[in-house]
């Protein structure tokens, strides 16, 4: 499975979503760390903070031998970054692929077409946090055949418009 880009769920096929639920079983059934992300380079960049989503990313990337470089806003006056396009360029050269929470979708999807690293969407301001809806859906799977039999959910909370499980139910 090769992914470009996961900016928009919405534009997610059936496929792609059973391709990361084989995936997600393949290293949910294995023990340890392995080397699958050997010598590749993660950068977290979180100016939306979810701390524990950034967690959640970087135990992942370390599980599977990988290494995470974080992108601090803090920092930029420092090296002379001035734009959040500038960090989002400069990270394009050093990593192989960006994990990436700012307030803007537009500006996401306007860097996702300026870099060649693959780039995944960890929350913004219509989505808080499409990753965890993509975990809830992959509980539902995993634990009801969602193919044949009729589930009733009820969601709770005060974010409900960006939920994936929604949006694939309601099919």
């Amino acid at each position: 499975m090769k992914v470009i880009k996961f900016i928009d769920y919405y534009k997610i096929s059936i496929t792609t979503l059973n391709d990361i639920f084989y995936h997600s079983n393949k290293y949910l059934n294995m023990d340890g760390v392995c080397n699958d992300c050997a010598g590749k380079n993660m950068c977290i960049g979180f100016f939306q903070p979810n701390y524990e989503s950034e967690l959640q990313f970087e135990s992942a990337m370390n599980k599977l031998g990988g290494n995470v470089i974080h992108l601090d806003n803090n920092h930029s006056v420092s090296c002379d970054v001035k734009t959040f396009e500038d960090h989002i360029c400069m990270a394009n050269n050093y990593c192989d692929i960006i994990v990436l929470s700012y307030n803007s979708l537009y500006s996401i999807n306007n860097m996702s077409t300026k870099i060649n690293t693959p780039l995944i969407n960890a929350g913004d301001e219509k989505i808080f946090d499409p990753v965890r809806s993509l975990v809830d859906m992959y509980t539902i799977h995993k634990h009801f055949d969602i193919e044949t039999e009729r589930l009733k959910i009820l969601f709770i909370g005060d974010n409900l418009s960006g939920r994936v499980e929604y949006q694939i139910l309601k099919r």
